[in-house]
């Protein structure tokens, strides 16, 4: 019984969510490390032993937009010392931070790269992720390691 009703919420839930297709604003995003930070084996590496790391996000339109927003979800360990990029606002929120470009953005046009500078806590080991969200879908995530050693 328990099975005939998961599989029946499930057909319910796919039969009213919209198609991928339908979301607004989507977008290719990728995430390059800056300034104390590597990227190896598909892992993002921070350092503790300098006073901030920084990494760069580069988002392209793959559909026209009148603005791009971002959400950017950081480990609560992870403090933001900063952000900034041409036609980016940024705003410090719970779990990461919200990032606004108001320029329109063409069809397959590369924004200007936003620059983020952080301070990661790693007294201890942190294992988390990185991750960057529009339209309320997830469009890029990944792992993060700090040691409190550096890297």
């Amino acid at each position: 019984m328990f099975r005939r009703s998961a599989i029946l919420a499930a057909a319910l839930a796919l039969a009213v969510t919209p198609a991928a297709s339908a979301d607004e604003g989507q977008l290719d995003v990728q995430l390059e490390p800056g300034y104390f930070m590597t990227i190896r084996d598909g892992i993002l590496y921070g350092s503790d032993y300098v006073s901030y790391n920084e990494f760069t996000i580069n988002v392209t339109a793959l559909e026209a937009a009148n603005e791009v927003n971002i959400f950017v979800s950081l480990p609560y360990e992870v403090h933001v010392d900063g952000h900034e990029g041409d036609g980016w606002t940024c705003w410090d929120v719970d779990g990461g931070i919200d990032c606004t470009n108001t320029e329109p953005a063409l069809a397959g046009a590369e924004l200007p790269s936003l620059l983020v500078r952080i301070n990661p806590d790693c007294e201890n080991t942190l294992r988390d992720s990185f991750d960057v969200y529009s339209a309320g879908a997830h469009r890029y995530g990944i792992p993060f390691i700090c040691y409190p050693t550096g890297t």
